[in-house]
Order: structure tokens, then sequence, then C-alpha cells
């Protein structure tokens, strides 16, 4: 499966979790999201849920899938300020931050939750591999970054997804069971 998001808005290097959550939280994102789920749940199991606190995660793809990504960030910064330029790679480690579930997540218990949120992934280990660009968008007026992000996504065996990770898969789902 294949399937292309797009952000609009600050993706900041070093993201406090309030600005991942802010990034998680974006309208337009959520919205992609849910429409991504209600095609993708049909499919599989519901082993793509976590609660967080008060918040419930539920991922476009299950636990045992992974997914490439190809990310275009065009940043709102003028390359003739590139002293100015935020480091990419903690750019990109809030994005990816942005995409999945918090650490430290539970199998949800039947306990009531407050908000629910969509995410990609529920952990960044399903991010298999990565291929980024990035350029200054030319619209003089804003302020936001803009990120296009296609994921190709795979369905795959436990025993690679075991290797994948170099862990046993209860130690990848620590936190789920």
């Amino acid at each position: 499966m294949r399937f292309t998001l797009l952000y609009k808005g600050r993706i900041p290097a070093s993201g406090s979790a309030e600005q991942i959550n802010a990034i998680r939280a974006n309208e337009y994102l959520q919205a992609q999201l849910t429409a991504l789920h209600a095609v993708t749940s049909k499919h599989f199991s519901s082993d793509n849920k976590l609660i967080v606190g008060s918040t419930q995660f539920t991922a476009v793809l299950p636990i045992t899938w992974v997914c490439s990504a190809e990310i275009v960030l065009l940043r709102a910064t003028p390359h003739s300020q590139i002293s100015g330029l935020p480091d990419i790679d903690n750019t990109l480690k809030t994005l990816f931050d942005a995409l999945c579930a918090p650490a430290g997540a539970s199998l949800p218990s039947g306990s009531p939750t407050e908000k629910s949120c969509f995410v990609v992934a529920l952990e960044d280990k399903q991010l298999s591999s990565i291929t980024v660009s990035s350029d200054h968008h030319w619209n003089a007026k804003s302020e936001d970054d803009i990120a296009f992000i296609r994921v190709t996504t795979q369905e795959t065996p436990i025993d690679d997804a075991v290797a994948l990770g170099g862990q046993t898969f209860k130690t990848i789902r620590k936190h789920v069971f």
C-alpha cells in the first residue's frame, strides 16, 4: 500500500512534547489519517491501538507492518539565510515522533479516553527506510514548513520484524502487551 500525506506547519528542530503533540493534532493531518484508517482498518485486526494518559492513539499500520517514507521538506527559510535553517536531522526526528505514538504507551484497557489521535505507526521502529530532500518554498507570506510524506507499507512476518530491530518481538511490543 502507498499513500501520501501533506503537512503544513512549523516543524521545529528538537521539538518539545507540546510541539510534537501540536503536529500530531494538526487538523488537516488528522483528517488524512482518519480517512486512511477508515480504508485500512477493513484489512487487518485491531492490534493498532495504544493509550497514553487520556489519549488513544490509533495507527494506520498494524504493529507487524513496516514502511518506508520519502519526505520532501519545503522550508520557510530561504537558502540565502542557510545559517538560520534548523538542523535537518533534529527537524526530521520531530516529524518522526509526531507520525508515531509516543513511547510509554499501554494496551487499551477498556477505560474511557478523553481524546483520540491517528498516527502512521505505533512505533518509530516500523519506519525501516527514509529518503529525504529539502528545499525552500517560495510563499513569502508563509512562515510554515511544508512536508510531503509518501509512505510505502509492507506486511512483515514477525521473524522479519524481530530481525529489523535486533530485539525479540516481546521487547518491541513491551508497552503493548
